[in-house]
C-alpha cells in the first residue's frame, strides 16, 4: 500500500494535481496575508507536500532520455521537498514552474514513446 501513490504516469498526474489543490491557496495566502519574512520560503512549503507524490515514482523507462528526465525531476523535487528539514537549496517559484512544466512534458513524451498520438492543446 502506498500513502501518496506509486507508478509513473499516475505519480506525475498526482504531482501536477497537487498544484491545483494547494497551489492556488498558497498563492492567495502569499499575496494577501503572508508576512514578508515568509514570502521567499513558501515554495518550500509547496514542495514539502507535492514532493511526496514522487517518492514512489517509477523512473525506469525504455527510452533512456525519458528515464534520465524522470530521475532528474524526482531528485530535484524530493530535494526541494525536504528543504524544511535538511540544509538544501531553498526552492523558488521558478522551480515550481519548472517542475510542473517538466512533469507535463514527460506525460507528453511517455505517450509518444508508447505509440499514442499526442498533440499539444491550444490552451496548454
Amino acid at each position: 500500500m502506498s500513502e501518496f501513490g506509486k507508478g509513473q504516469v499516475y505519480c506525475l498526474g498526482l504531482f501536477i494535481a497537487h498544484n491545483f489543490q494547494y497551489g492556488r491557496d498558497l498563492l492567495t495566502y502569499k499575496n494577501e496575508m503572508m508576512p514578508e519574512s515568509l514570502k521567499k520560503s513558501w515554495p518550500g512549503l509547496w514542495f514539502s507536500g507535492a514532493s511526496d507524490h514522487l517518492s514512489d515514482l517509477v523512473t525506469i523507462h525504455k527510452d533512456l532520455k525519458i528515464q534520465k528526465r524522470l530521475e532528474e525531476l524526482q531528485s530535484k523535487v524530493l530535494n526541494w521537498g525536504h528543504v524544511l528539514s535538511y540544509n538544501h537549496t531553498i526552492p523558488t517559484e521558478k522551480d515550481i514552474n519548472w517542475a510542473l512544466e517538466e512533469a507535463e512534458a514527460l506525460l507528453f513524451e511517455i505517450d509518444k514513446a508508447n505509440g499514442i498520438e499526442v498533440e499539444k492543446g491550444d490552451y496548454d
